[in-house]
């Protein structure tokens, strides 16, 4: 049995925490918005609008600087958070130039919290997903300046992870030895779940299943056994389906 002494301590990390791109809140009251993202007003509160997500009420804990996150982290007795960026802005729906943009944007955002606080902050890359090559392209940019991975949506604008086509970033990553933190957005089904804030308490696990079936029933472990996944919100229902769908691949 192992015994711990009082001076020491296990450092916690928090590898599910979100942040704003900073470049967005400055465009945000623009005419033209960040690559489209603006912040709307309705009913009296403001939300970001994506026009792929519309997001929010925006709180207040949203817009904390570097040092209020801080403080906030030390109260709660969280030692390091990894950074990523909401998954609303993913912006695989842009056309490629600036879904490229974008991620770069956002990732030379974090790259500058993580340089200036790296005894608080690792961060997770977003990537251009909608094309194979430039998701590769940025990942290995991102992680030649320290990033730890990447963060995936679920699906890439509805193709699931055993189609092959994508494996290629998978490959790579596997290579890098990069961790790669998958987190649902938009997920199936969202046209039944529009009310009662369905679309998050109910679709975002059954995305993570979907995520997480279609990879293993598409051989993607098999094929790289040494990728490093991890699945927000404790992997939707995986865990609980399993007898499930051991049976019906059987």
């Amino acid at each position: 049995m192992v015994e711990y002494s009082p001076s020491e301590h296990t450092p916690t990390v928090d590898i599910h925490c979100h942040i704003i791109p900073g470049e967005f809140w400055k465009a945000s009251e623009s005419a033209d918005g960040w690559f489209g993202a603006k912040i709307s007003t309705r009913n009296g509160n403001s939300f970001i609008d994506t026009t792929d997500r519309l997001a929010g009420p925006i709180e207040p804990s949203w817009r904390l600087s570097i040092d209020e996150r801080i403080s906030h982290m030390e109260s709660i007795g969280v030692d390091r958070q990894v950074l990523s960026t909401p998954p609303y802005f993913f912006n695989y729906h842009l056309d490629l130039r600036d879904g490229k943009e974008s991620a770069r944007s956002i990732n030379e955002d974090l790259i500058s919290i993580t340089s200036a606080r790296p005894d608080k902050f690792d961060a997770l890359a977003t990537i251009p997903f909608q094309d194979v090559d430039s998701a590769i392209s940025e990942l290995e940019w991102a992680m030649s300046y320290g990033m730890k991975g990447a963060e995936l949506c679920t699906h890439v604008n509805g193709i699931n992870f055993d189609d092959k086509m994508l494996w290629p970033l998978f490959e790579a990553a596997e290579h890098l030895g990069a961790f790669l933190f998958f987190h649902p957005h938009a997920p199936a089904g969202i046209d039944r779940m529009k009310d009662h804030y369905l679309a998050n308490i109910l679709g975002n696990p059954f995305e993570n299943t979907i995520a997480v079936a279609s990879i293993i029933f598409g051989g993607l472990l098999d094929r790289y056994s040494d990728l490093k996944l991890c699945f927000a919100h404790g992997g939707g229902y995986a865990c609980f389906g399993a007898p499930r769908m051991n049976r019906g691949h059987l």
